[in-house]
């Protein structure tokens, strides 16, 4: 039986702020549930013929608020971030036309009334 003590130890993938890191994965868990138990949800769709997204949100357009975050997985000097501004019909258009082609992470991040909710979809983008 022998015992070897290793005096190199790589903790390049070990966080120093790993306690905060784990604080923060709750919360977006907790808001991805409290979306999840919405009777309708958050959508995400792209509309080929108007080159726009439109994300409909479930309730009147004065009570939600928060941000949508496109994300580029291959590209992160393309990412953008939008507040949300929805219309009347509770929905925010977002034009493509300015967008690059390719897949893209959308992720919306909102409150209605002190309540926290997290949505995401993946899009790939095509520009007509």
């Amino acid at each position: 039986f022998q015992v070897i003590k290793s005096t190199k130890y790589d903790n390049s993938l070990v966080s120093k702020e790993y306690y905060k890191e784990d604080l923060a994965y709750q919360v977006k868990y907790d808001k991805i549930q409290n979306s999840i138990n919405l009777e309708s949800r958050v959508s995400i769709d792209f509309d080929r013929h108007e080159d726009e997204i439109i994300i409909s949100f479930p309730f009147a357009a004065d009570e939600v608020e928060g941000k949508i975050v496109f994300y580029r997985p291959s590209t992160q000097d393309l990412d953008m971030e939008f507040d949300i501004q929805l219309d009347a019909s509770s929905k925010m258009t977002i034009p493509t036309g300015k967008i690059s082609s390719g897949r893209w992470r959308i992720s919306v991040d909102w409150n209605r009334g002190g309540e926290y909710y997290f949505d995401e979809q993946v899009i790939d983008l095509i520009q007509s």
